[in-house]
């Protein structure tokens, strides 16, 4: 099957995982979605490398999501243990529940997500002919994905956050850095620096004691 059929379907997936992880502050649901947004690069980069080198990064990025994982739930406070046990039917406390922001939080994510995308459309065709390797569709995915991430880390103010951003942001170079970069080496140091950050994070989150749910 050409992969070309996937790449839109796969540009949806960042975009849709990327904008769920600024209105989602469930740290669970932060985690199954960024798994969802690296199996969206994964396709995006098989555009431009082999099968293999784009599993190289969606395992490094598997694996830095479980690392994560494993170090909120770690660290996790009293109050997520409470909400766990206190779920009620009222709207409000669903939304406590889930970690997802109110109706005015989404709207203005909404908003900002908005601007992202129309100065993304704007952008692409500009750096397309600067580099004339990169599609369409991975431009605008990658792209998407580093506007996406910067958003989330000007709009959080938590390590957990933070490192969720910065994921998504360098997940958005790698994306467009794949058009013109195939070196097996080099790829082996994106993957690196990669679970670095994941690593990184893991580590502040352990030695911290988060007084807000992630």
């Amino acid at each position: 099957m050409d992969i070309q059929y996937l790449l839109v379907p796969a540009v949806l997936v960042v975009s849709v995982s990327s904008f769920a992880l600024l209105v989602t502050t469930n740290w669970r649901m932060n985690i199954i979605l960024l798994a969802v947004q690296f199996a969206g690069i994964f396709i995006l980069l098989t555009a431009n490398w082999s099968l293999q080198l784009a599993s190289t990064n969606l395992l490094s990025g598997l694996i830095a999501g479980t690392v994560l994982g494993m170090a909120r739930y770690t660290s996790r406070t009293v109050d997520d243990d409470r909400i766990q046990l206190n779920r009620t039917t009222n709207r409000k406390q669903f939304l406590d529940n889930i970690g997802l922001l109110s109706a005015g939080g989404v709207l203005f994510q909404l908003l900002a997500a908005g601007l992202v995308i129309l100065a993304v459309i704007y952008i692409t065709p500009i750096i397309i002919i600067q580099l004339p390797e990169l599609s369409s569709s991975v431009g605008l995915g990658g792209l998407i994905l580093t506007g996406m991430g910067l958003l989330k880390l000007g709009f959080t103010d938590t390590a957990f956050g933070n490192i969720i951003g910065l994921l998504t942001t360098f997940s958005g170079f790698i994306v467009i850095y794949s058009s013109i970069e195939d070196s097996v080496l080099v790829i082996g140091l994106l993957s690196i620096v990669l679970l670095g950050i994941s690593l990184v994070g893991a580590y502040l989150l352990v030695i911290s004691n988060p007084v807000d749910q992630d």
